[in-house]
């Protein structure tokens, strides 16, 4: 073979082997971008499929706390339960006989949900339980975003007090399923958490001291608060010292409401509330709304039994000796003359008086609510809604509690408070202290609507 055609046959041979490699990686290059279009479209169907599973549970998260919200506004708005009573199976039979109505009221009225209709409550039993079961269609928690969750609420008779609500929520075809039990608690009326509050403002004038007793070591301190957030809503005049806490309403800022003059102090903390305190509505108790009534008392007199009196109006020096335990209700006004006082006996172990108060009382100089046994406990005077002042004038004393949420109250001049007050506005004039009783923090009041929360159960949350 010559030269020529030696290097004529290494070429073809170079060439082929050329083809053959092009050929193999052109061969591995569409392999391999198959491979990676396959590995695309399962990476982008993972993350949708990731991306329903987070809306789904986000749904069925959302769906327990509207849950958890629309019965708390329900035992707001609707729940007619008071301090002495227990959650039964029967009040919370009633509860659930109108709950689904309540849900259409919230809905604007409408009996259905995105065009499905609001079942009423069924009873239901399974693996020997029974109960009361209410179902909610599907609600779309965003018309922005895809997905929706389903309600069911269930309370087994033998737990009348517990909710057991069940959320499932749905994006795409995924559904996601979660569970808690929340705690319908029912907390007595607290009419005197505070040494002062009101719902609109507090003035407390120049050397006005508010302290405290019978504290036991470990007790929270004593609290001042205001619903205003207006500025200077809480008044703290020259040499003012309010020995414990200034609280101030949610929204407002504590240097804007809380005023200091001059040498005013506060030796606890000036904060911002949690949630606002609703003053609970005080109710006259129906046998004592319904007893015939006395007339008027207008001179020197003992009281040992309860009783509904149109008027009090007592002239100069004269005294009222509560000598019982007594509750009055005074549809009218009450009126001490100077140096006159209502009194309780405190001979009698078993002396106090619960005034419920219809109209507004008015004390002269020196006039007094007195209890000589130093227990505010012993003297409750809670004002209705058409109590709208409560005044006391010149050296007067008070050894009770005050709650008229709706009155303005003023004390003018060294009058003395041993317990606590509440009203729409105090004013507290120069050289009067006031003195907070903590045994108020465990009164109780007939008639005073309590508190009714709903709160989850430890360690009853599931994923189903």
């Amino acid at each position: 073979m010559t030269k020529n055609h030696q290097k004529i046959h290494h070429e073809f041979y170079r060439r082929g082997a050329i083809s053959l490699i092009a050929v193999f990686f052109v061969t591995l290059f569409g392999v391999m971008s198959i491979s990676f279009f396959y590995i695309s479209n399962l990476n982008v169907q993972m993350a949708r499929n990731h991306r329903d599973i987070v809306r789904a549970y986000a749904m069925s998260e959302s769906g327990l706390e509207y849950a958890q919200w629309l019965i708390s506004r329900y035992l707001e708005d609707v729940a007619p339960y008071t301090n002495n009573q227990i959650l039964t199976q029967e009040n919370m039979e009633d509860m659930f006989a109108d709950f689904s109505d309540y849900i259409a009221e919230c809905l604007n009225g409408s009996v259905a949900v995105q065009g499905q209709t609001i079942g009423s409550y069924q009873s239901f039993s399974e693996q020997g339980l029974s109960g009361l079961e209410l179902q909610m269609p599907a609600i779309q928690a965003d018309a922005a975003t895809p997905g929706q969750y389903t309600l069911r609420f269930r309370q087994y008779d033998h737990q009348p007090e517990t909710l057991v609500i069940t959320s499932t929520g749905t994006s795409a075809d995924l559904n996601r399923t979660v569970q808690l039990d929340f705690a319908i608690e029912i907390q007595p009326a607290g009419l005197f958490e505070y040494a002062i509050y009101a719902r609109d403002s507090i003035a407390l004038n120049q050397g006005v001291t508010v302290n405290g007793y019978n504290f036991e070591p470990g007790d929270a301190p004593l609290k001042i608060g205001s619903a205003s957030i207006d500025a200077g809503a809480i008044a703290l005049n020259a040499d003012v010292t309010v020995q414990g806490d200034v609280e101030v309403a949610p929204t407002g800022e504590p240097d804007t409401v809380v005023y200091y003059g001059n040498g005013a102090s506060v030796t606890g903390d000036v904060y911002v509330r949690d949630q606002d305190w609703q003053m609970p509505i005080v109710a006259v108790p129906t046998a004592l709304e319904s007893a015939f009534s006395e007339g008027s008392i207008n001179e020197s007199d003992t009281i040992s039994s309860s009783g509904k009196y149109e008027s009090i109006d007592l002239g100069k020096n004269d005294v009222l000796y509560i000598d019982g335990n007594v509750q009055l209700y005074v549809t009218g006004d009450i009126h001490l003359g100077q140096a006159a006082r209502i009194e309780i006996n405190t001979e009698n172990p078993n002396a106090r008086l619960t005034l419920y108060l219809g109209g507004n009382l008015v004390g002269e100089k020196d006039a007094a609510l007195n209890n000589p046994s130093s227990d505010a406990t012993r003297m409750l005077i809670l004002g209705l809604d058409s109590c709208e002042q409560f005044t006391l004038n010149n050296s007067g004393l008070v050894y009770g509690a005050i709650y008229v949420p709706d009155a303005n109250v003023y004390f003018n001049h060294l009058v003395e408070l041993y317990g606590s007050v509440a009203g729409r506005n105090f004013d507290q004039s120069n050289g009067a202290d006031v003195h907070y009783d903590a045994n108020l923090r465990n009164a109780t009041v007939e008639g005073a609507s309590s508190d009714i929360n709903i709160a989850c159960q430890p360690n009853s949350y599931v994923e189903m």
